[in-house]
């Protein structure tokens, strides 16, 4: 039974990764929801919202990362020493942005893992259906 239930909340755990490597949750959420989905409901819908919110999380994390390049992009071209300054603000923003993205993204995995453990059902606050968008047929 607690096996089963850890099982359950496995994928939510795995989300936790994102602090070895940003991709290394949600790609460990989808290898495991692919080799469990098939046993069990239960494997299937908690595997889905794991994915969901780890997707959600990866591209919000990425987006942030990318636009860290614009104002680096600008200090190699830019004289003025004001503009550098406001540019090295902008990356100190986005670096703490980010930041705080892994951060809550580590927390709402380890909480919903735990709630999911525990038999209670859990949604997360920022969840898209991804899976739903990509497997839809037309």
């Amino acid at each position: 039974m607690e096996k089963e239930r850890f099982q359950i909340a496995a994928p939510h755990f795995l989300g936790a990764l994102c602090l070895l490597a940003p991709y290394l949750g949600l790609l460990a959420a989808i290898f495991y929801w692919l080799a469990k989905k098939y046993e069990r409901a239960e494997f299937d819908r908690e595997g889905r919202n794991a994915i969901n919110f780890q997707a959600i999380y990866f591209l919000a994390r990425e987006i942030a990362a990318l636009s860290l390049l614009i104002p680096s992009i600008a200090i190699e071209h830019q004289a003025s020493l004001v503009g550098m300054a406001f540019d090295v603000k902008v990356i100190h923003c986005l670096s703490f942005v980010i930041g705080i993205l892994t951060v809550t993204g580590f927390g709402f995995s380890l909480l919903a893992g735990y709630k999911t453990y525990n038999g209670l059902d859990y949604r997360y606050p920022i969840s898209f259906d991804v899976i739903g968008l990509v497997t839809r047929r037309k």
